[in-house]
């Protein structure tokens, strides 16, 4: 016969403990008790059964009989690496098994109940198991009772709960679900996810060498002080590879991390399984977003945890922040990544990760400014695809699909995405317009290369982005022109909401335009301000507080369009209406004016239908030559024309494009002269005539 396992020698040791007990019950008179409700009844007879059948279940009576707690060692390794870990009372530790017992063995449970004079009550109260366990001692009592209702490890680490409002002594021990099967050794789902580390992860990293050699510094310098008393501040743009650089900064310091962001913050436990989790996989605790999360948990975050703590954020001034933290703060900044930092980046991780010889990695960089991570990613799923469809190499195409199901915006209300499925052969511009135009997509293609650091034209000293102004009547295509200037520089495109950026609270609106630029510089997309004016408005003379807080916001309008790095498209109606300084700021402007009488013969032909939805014989010259129309007037006449025909079960011909014509004018408040309609003025009258009726 084998060694009994180390289980089955703490279940003996916990057997004899139990039976002890039992037996001075008795010798002190303990009559045969039970809980009479609903006729539920535990005899004593019956507890001496289940006694029988643990020590039979566990060969017999244990050889190491009743010693105390301070005299047992016991054979489970990961109860006394629990004990050791969480700087545990032996007694504690065995108040940890005894509610563990019933957790895994119904014998336990039903015996507990007796013991308890409670049949529902299957879970050891606190003042049970100190019996059972035989801390007799005042002293020892005393002690184990302080530390309890102290924040002691038990309690501090989530290790035990007491629950009730009962007196300590009558209140259950119950150990949480998430934690009793690893005392054990088995396998139990954490709260939260844990990264094993990799050593020397950090050489490995494709950031700056003085970025590098600054975490190098801190890992090593953190690795000789107590790790109560430091905080590393990670800081840096979104996908700049800050997560990373965290990881790797914990692993000098740990064998495994704890990524946290704000929604793990709603539990109001969060820091006891936080340093529950992170003692018992030698976890650094990495929080993002920190400032999102309430002050108040925060600063019992970094006052309690004895773990190293290390804080993800987006600007270095993190003083309002840190300032309670109590802490020693050691912190490290990865640079802004330029566009040639980017290309090479995704060249390195294409060159180690895939098999792509034709894919254009600038082209990549200037579209998706993705971290390491993000990047391995996308080249992971154009793998796949490559794979599925029975390519050996992954082609550009492919991997700017993967790119695009990556990408993500975080505007919420403040903008929406707008489509961009026309191209330059869709719309009617003079030639003055269209040169405007191709300014902007030449920016888009050399921008980077001529005005960066080294390029020929760095003496401007001029921003990286663009600020555009489309300025025109309504109908005139400047929405459509944003449309396919983001398509050709192949960028997404996004209306600000001014409905949602402007707020009367002071402040507000700040605050929503400083969210619209940070994440348009993030996601690098195109923003279109359409109707600029009502946020671009000239500032007035201040008369009140009103006025004063006006021009404040305009004054930081100007600030964030400065230094904005990407593209911004404005809109307007009244170019006489925006301010003079923000005219100053324009490196393009495109006039929009209204079509003469060939762009909107070319707009008609465009935008009817094809031959064999239509008439043969079509006066496009009547329509153009005598009506002055934008191209949204026209499209809207055209629009009304094929409902007309479908009315009439026809193709679309003279007479529904008059109709449209003469309903769009109305729709405007033009005064029509029906003798402009020449031989369809009759067609016009009818229409008259019905709406007089």
């Amino acid at each position: 016969m084998g060694s009994p396992s180390a289980l089955t020698i703490e279940f003996s040791r916990l057997d004899n403990l139990l039976a002890h007990h039992l037996n001075g019950l008795r010798a002190r008179g303990r009559s045969i008790l039970g809980d009479a409700v609903g006729g539920a009844v535990i005899e004593e007879g019956e507890a001496e059964g289940i006694l029988q059948s643990l020590n039979e279940s566990h060969a017999g009576p244990s050889k190491y009989g009743t010693l105390p707690s301070d005299d047992w060692i016991s054979p489970l390794e990961p109860l006394e690496k629990a004990r050791s870990l969480y700087n545990l009372f032996p007694v504690e530790r065995d108040l940890l098994f005894l509610a563990l017992s019933v957790e895994i063995d119904s014998r336990y449970a039903r015996l507990v109940a007796f013991l308890n004079d409670q049949v529902s009550e299957t879970r050891p109260t606190l003042g049970l198991a100190i019996a059972i366990l035989q801390v007799h001692s005042a002293v020892a009592r005393g002690q184990l009772f302080d530390r309890l209702t102290s924040n002691g490890p038990l309690i501090r680490y989530g290790l035990l709960n007491l629950p009730g409002d009962q007196p300590l002594a009558n209140r259950p021990m119950v150990i949480p679900s998430v934690f009793w099967p690893r005392l054990l050794g088995m396998s139990s789902t954490p709260p939260f996810k844990i990264h094993s580390l990799e050593k020397d992860k950090l050489n490995k990293l494709q950031l700056p060498e003085s970025t590098l050699s600054g975490a190098r510094n801190i890992r090593n310098w953190a690795s000789n002080c107590l790790t109560s008393e430091i905080l590393i501040i990670v800081s840096g743009e979104v996908e700049s590879g800050r997560c990373a650089l965290a990881r790797a900064i914990a692993s000098g310091l740990c064998t495994h991390a704890i990524v946290t962001g704000q929604h793990d913050f709603i539990d109001p436990q969060i820091v006891t399984a936080l340093e529950r989790e992170a003692r018992w996989y030698d976890a650094a605790i990495i929080v993002t977003e920190p400032e999102q999360i309430p002050e108040n948990t925060r600063m019992q975050l970094l006052e309690l945890l004895n773990s190293p703590v290390i804080f993800i954020v987006d600007k270095t001034n993190n003083g309002q922040l840190l300032q309670h933290s109590g802490r020693k703060i050691l912190e490290v900044t990865i640079p802004k990544r330029s566009l040639r930092d980017t290309t090479v980046l995704w060249n390195n991780l294409l060159e180690t990760s895939s098999n792509a010889p034709n894919v254009d990695a600038s082209v990549l960089a200037r579209r998706f400014a993705f971290g390491p991570e993000r990047i391995i990613t996308a080249i992971q799923l154009a793998n796949t695809r490559a794979e599925s469809e029975g390519h050996t190499a992954i082609q550009q195409p492919v991997l700017e699909v993967a790119c695009h199901q990556l990408h993500e915006t975080r505007f919420g209300d403040l903008a929406q995405r707008m489509s961009c499925q026309y191209g330059s052969q869709d719309i009617v511009l003079p030639v003055k317009t269209r040169q405007e135009l191709e300014l902007i997509t030449a920016w888009a293609k050399h921008g980077d290369r001529i005005f960066g650091a080294e390029g020929q034209g760095q003496a401007l000293h001029t921003g990286k982005g663009l600020a555009c102004l489309f300025c025109g009547p309504s109908g005139t295509g400047k929405t459509m022109a944003a449309q396919i200037i983001a398509k050709q520089v192949n960028l997404d495109l996004f209306r600000i909401d001014l409905s949602q950026v402007a707020n009367k609270y002071i402040g507000e609106t700040e605050k929503n335009l400083s969210r619209v630029f940070d994440e348009a510089q993030r996601a690098k997309v195109v923003l279109f301000f359409d109707e600029a004016d009502a946020l671009f408005g000239r500032r007035s003379e201040v008369k009140d507080a009103h006025d004063r807080y006006a021009n404040i916001e305009t004054g930081y309008l100007l600030q964030r369009l400065d230094a904005y790095d990407g593209l911004a498209i404005l809109a307007t109606n009244l170019r006489q209406n925006l301010d003079d300084a923000f005219l100053r700021r324009l490196q393009v402007v495109a006039e929009f004016p209204m079509p003469r009488a060939k762009e909107r013969l070319a707009i008609w032909q465009r935008l009817l239908p094809t031959e064999e939805y239509r008439e043969k014989e079509l006066d496009l010259g009547l329509l153009a030559g005598k009506f002055e129309l934008s191209g949204g007037d026209i499209r809207n006449a055209i629009f009304s024309a094929h409902l007309l025909a479908a009315n009439d079960n026809s193709v679309v011909g003279m007479k529904h494009l008059i109709l449209g014509l003469w309903r769009e004018l109305q729709k405007s408040g033009r005064i029509v002269d029906p003798t402009h309609f020449g031989t369809w003025r009759h067609i016009v009258d009818e229409g008259v005539h019905h709406l007089d009726r």
